[in-house]
């Protein structure tokens, strides 16, 4: 019994020659010799045996072509992704560390999983007291908003300066040595849009700030705190902070204040919560199995693929007596010389393959294969709120759900991806491409990008500066913000983001954008019955909305850059506001631009411009 061939679609040679010579009457009533005889049936008689001829070719394409071509394509199907939680422990009594890879049983009723430690992590015998935020002679009790989910406070204030301050109370129950502890900040980013992302390059932000972290003690000035590792990135993403703490003796309290010490943030930190004693936890389980070589070549082991994450995949062949030695993975043995320690994994089948002694090498009989993976259930690691996790009388308890677990990416779904990613630009060539690159640059919030081409902005009076491209970026920032303004670090990771996706012989500079302060003068007179204060109002709001980098202009999709400000529109705008009749006196003035003769104000080319103080007077008014 011959194996069944698949039908992509049933047409045969005859349907579509038929199907197209039907056509022809309604594209070309002049065409009317349908006979074979004729040129133009001979060229559909033709193209009907072709189109049959590519059906019969793509009846053949396997999930294996498939494959086949993605590689080609530079990508693979994602296996499955495991999900991250942070368990944060309860009434810690002492000290100890938890070295990473413990493995801990997370429970829910009947239900349980399991969760392994993603790094090492010393739990501390102290809890949180009081939290305040310092701003000069301000002080801000944050200790309630901590508390509740549903509230979030700024960890520097609304507009940060330097200076500002986040003040921690630690109360300590049980004396402690000096030695690491963790601090978990989460952010609350649910009112921001998304951050930037390219394809699987990883997040690497330089911040545009730098922070002081010090403590105190009672009867002690401020000290410096020794920071091992920063996972939040200078507050600007979720994560943990270590500091190595001071020995802290039971029954006191230890302050410990970030400061911040130099810079400005393009976003406010606002923070959702603070935590203590908490360990990111990864839903995944170890496993391993072990077997004796054969000596025979192209040997093969089995086993259940399903949920393995491919990249934790270990082969290790040795004899008792030897170390182990690792295997590489390859996806073909064509390169593979007689003693390469190579091998093949066929994620889908979960079958691995060694090589047959001419192309990779064969695990003799003496030789113990030992084979270990990690293994996860994907979607399922992404738990609510609420679980219980229990390790050696410790308790923990996940007080935000689990994020970032996936099921292994299917053949159709990498083959959707690949035709997406195929219409991303991946190398800047053209402006538009610099432009689209900069806001996707990963772990940012980029509003705009303008690229402008042959101009230093170091050299604004060469009109032709061969070879540079000058890319402006403006950041997402807070709403009250009229100039949002791109930090140093913000600058920096735009450029090295850019630097990897530029042709070789040009020049990226990245800056800020030039900010013209746009103020105007104006003389409104109202229609009868209408109300002076709502519609002063409404032309206010109608002014400051026009004059919006972000989302004003004529459009209403961002000033436009390097775009003059025009009197008539200025005029078209307030007189289009309700309750207005006509108006007078309108002057435009501009801090830092330039006026022409005819009141247009020209701005240069990177440059955007933001409302200032408007004066709106009512025609009833004496003129001054």
């Amino acid at each position: 019994m011959g194996l069944p061939i698949p039908k992509l679609a049933d047409k045969t040679f005859s349907a579509i020659f038929l199907e197209a010579r039907a056509l022809i009457g309604r594209d070309s009533s002049a065409w009317t010799d349908h006979n074979l005889h004729d040129p133009g049936i001979t060229f559909t008689d033709l193209f009907a045996w072709l189109a049959e001829m590519q059906l019969y070719y793509l009846d053949r394409i396997t999930t294996a072509h498939k494959i086949k071509f993605l590689k080609m394509l530079g990508t693979a199907p994602r296996g499955p992704r495991p999900a991250r939680v942070l368990a944060t422990f309860q009434k810690v009594e002492r000290e100890q560390a938890l070295p990473a890879g413990m493995e801990i049983i997370a429970r829910k009723g009947k239900e349980e999983l399991c969760f392994t430690l993603d790094k090492e992590i010393r739990l501390v015998p102290v809890s949180l007291g009081k939290i305040q935020t310092v701003r000069g002679v301000e002080i801000f009790d944050q200790t309630k908003a901590n508390h509740q989910e549903d509230i979030s406070f700024f960890a520097f204030g609304e507009d940060p300066g330097v200076g500002a301050a986040l003040h921690l109370d630690l109360d300590v129950h049980v004396a402690t040595l000096a030695g690491e502890m963790t601090l978990t900040f989460l952010l609350d980013d649910s009112e921001l849009p998304r951050s930037g992302a390219q394809a699987r390059e990883a997040v690497d932000i330089t911040p545009s700030v730098e922070l002081n972290w010090e403590y105190l003690l009672a009867g002690e000035p401020w000290q410096r705190l020794t920071v091992t590792a920063d996972g939040t990135r200078g507050f600007t993403q979720s994560g943990s902070v270590t500091i190595v703490g001071p020995a802290m003796p039971a029954g006191q309290s230890l302050t410990i204040r970030c400061q911040l010490a130099s810079g400005q943030y393009e976003i406010a930190p606002r923070l959702n919560t603070i935590l203590l004693n908490t360990a990111t936890l990864l839903q995944v389980q170890e496993i391993s199995t072990r077997s004796p070589g054969d000596g025979r070549p192209g040997q093969q082991r089995r086993f259940d693929a399903k949920g393995i994450i491919p990249e934790s995949l270990k082969v290790e062949v040795g004899t008792p007596d030897s170390p182990h030695l690792g295997w590489q993975q390859v996806s073909t043995f064509d390169q593979s010389a007689p003693d390469d320690r190579h091998y093949l994994f066929d994620p889908v089948a979960g079958e691995l393959l060694f090589g047959n002694g001419l192309n990779g090498r064969v695990p003799s009989p003496a030789e113990m294969i030992k084979i270990s993976w990690q293994r996860t259930l994907g979607a399922r690691g992404n738990i609510p709120p609420g679980w219980q996790f229990d390790l050696a009388g410790l308790k923990a308890i996940n007080l935000v759900a689990g994020t970032g677990g996936q099921e292994a990416e299917s053949v159709d779904a990498a083959l959707a991806r690949a035709r997406s990613d195929l219409s991303l630009p991946h190398r800047a060539v053209t402006a538009t491409d610099y432009e689209e690159i900069a806001l996707m640059t990963p772990g940012l919030r980029v509003a705009r990008a303008k690229a402008i081409v042959n101009y230093h902005p170091d050299y604004p009076c060469v009109k032709n500066f061969p070879n540079v491209v000058t890319v402006v970026v403006v950041p997402v920032s807070q709403p009250r913000k009229k100039a949002p303004t791109p930090g140093p670090g913000f600058l920096d990771t735009i450029s090295r983001h850019l630097d990897r996706h530029r042709l070789i012989t040009t020049r990226v500079k990245v800056v800020g954008p030039q900010y013209i302060k746009i103020s105007v003068s104006v003389v409104i007179h109202l229609k009868a019955g209408c109300s002076q204060r709502k519609v002063l109002q409404s032309v206010q709001l109608a002014l400051n909305a026009f004059l919006d980098p972000l989302q004003g202009g004529p459009d209403g999709g961002g000033w436009p850059f390097g775009r003059a400000v025009f009197p008539a529109e200025i005029y078209q705008v307030v007189d289009g506001v309700p309750g207005v009749d006509y108006l007078t006196g309108l002057a435009v003035k501009a801090d830092g631009g330039q006026a022409s003769p005819s009141g247009v104000i020209v701005i240069p080319r990177h440059a955007l411009v933001y409302a200032g103080q408007h004066q709106i007077r009512l025609g009833t008014e004496v003129q001054p």
